[in-house]
């Protein structure tokens, strides 16, 4: 369920599927550096974080020392504002959100919660920037107040099949199981309704993203007869289909984002506002659109395909029409999910290591050794 906020937010966090991919988050042993620490020239470009370097690369830090915990296990990590990440624990005694400034590794500020979480747990950061977790296995979703250490906890009386974090925090849109109704969730009341009710016009529906001021969704919808994206007005309670949409679907403010079928490798631009100009961004891979994420202030993409023994991350600036910088991962780190840090233009990005042990690595995407572009 973590994969549906990739289109929502600059600094939220998005979960990847990686085969083989698995984490016991495991407290026995701490994280198993790839590298030391590097001495090498740095540039203006470069960012001060403490981790160390991976490999030859100046651009990649593993910060796994920095949000190792021996009493607990690591179960999620978030880019958050400037320069911090925060980071989710759960142990055997308590559950807690730590915010580190990865300038030096400092803690920032910490969160402890009264009810332990289980493994299931996540934090993110809404595209509004309010960060929050979800405990999917107990139907709790909790607001957080990380500068005054403080959270609120909202119990939900449903289970959700599918779901969206609006920007602001204060809503959840989901669906139920076998249910075309899409039912929106203010955490203000605590109470839901009905916000798009699709009975009588589709037959399956799946919420992909909806827009900044709540009043359009982009949804997956199935019918006897199409197979595709909608938009929803959610203020008009009007349905349309998107017919020549594909793939990975992304809109913000009339914009859109998608594949087509006749053009592999590139991701397609529509703007309700020039509707007559057609526009196509070339990636390198066909592969990419598989393990594709949008950042809306470029907006920005954010791609992974595999090679023969590492991740080839690749980052695209839309606007400007080029792919920024792109970087190989080494193959003993698994990927489980990305966020942007927009403020200093670079990826947090959670990883898994070969014994099991979950870790954090950042991608400099501005380090001016690796700029191809």
């Amino acid at each position: 369920m973590r994969g549906k906020f990739r289109w929502l937010c600059a600094i939220g966090c998005v979960a990847l599927t990686v085969a083989g991919c698995s984490s016991n988050n495991s407290t026995a042993d701490g994280p198993d550096s790839v590298a030391p620490t590097k001495e090498q020239d740095a540039t203006i470009f470069d960012k001060i974080v403490d981790g160390e370097y991976i490999g030859d690369e100046i651009s990649l830090y593993d910060i796994s020392d920095m949000v190792w915990d021996e009493n607990s296990s690591l179960l999620s990590v978030c880019a958050y504002k400037e320069n911090y990440i925060i980071a989710l624990y759960s142990g055997d005694e308590q559950s807690k959100v730590v915010t580190y400034d990865i300038s030096d590794g400092d803690v920032y500020k910490k969160i402890e919660f009264e009810e332990l979480l289980s493994d299931e747990a996540y934090v993110a950061v809404s595209g509004g920037g309010l960060p929050y977790v979800y405990d999917e296995s107990v139907g709790v979703f909790y607001t957080l107040n990380i500068k005054n250490e403080k959270y609120t906890s909202y119990v939900l009386d449903f289970v959700p099949d599918d779901m969206v974090v609006s920007d602001s925090g204060n809503r959840i849109y989901y669906t139920l199981k076998d249910d075309v109704r899409i039912y929106q969730y203010i955490t203000e009341t605590e109470q839901s309704s009905v916000a798009y009710d699709a009975l009588g016009q589709v037959d399956s529906i799946a919420l992909e993203s909806v827009d900044s001021d709540d009043s359009t969704m982009i949804v997956k919808i199935l019918t006897d007869d199409y197979d595709g994206y909608a938009k929803i007005s959610i203020e008009m309670q009007q349905l349309d289909r998107l017919n020549d949409f594909h793939g990975v679907m992304y809109h913000m403010e009339g914009k859109y984002l998608y594949g087509m079928a006749d053009y592999p490798e590139s991701v397609c631009i529509y703007d309700e506002l020039k509707p007559r100009t057609f526009l196509k961004f070339e990636l390198e891979e066909a592969e990419e659109l598989d393990n594709m994420y949008v950042y809306p202030e470029g907006p920005y993409i954010f791609t992974m395909t595999e090679s023969a023994n590492a991740h080839v991350l690749r980052f695209y600036n839309i606007a400007g029409g080029i792919m920024e910088n792109q970087v190989e991962l080494p193959e003993d780190y698994a990927i489980t999910g990305v966020s942007y840090m927009e403020d200093i233009r670079s990826m947090c990005i959670e990883t898994v290591n070969k014994d099991g042990v979950a870790g954090a690595v950042i991608w400099d995407v501005e380090a001016i050794s690796n700029i191809i572009s």
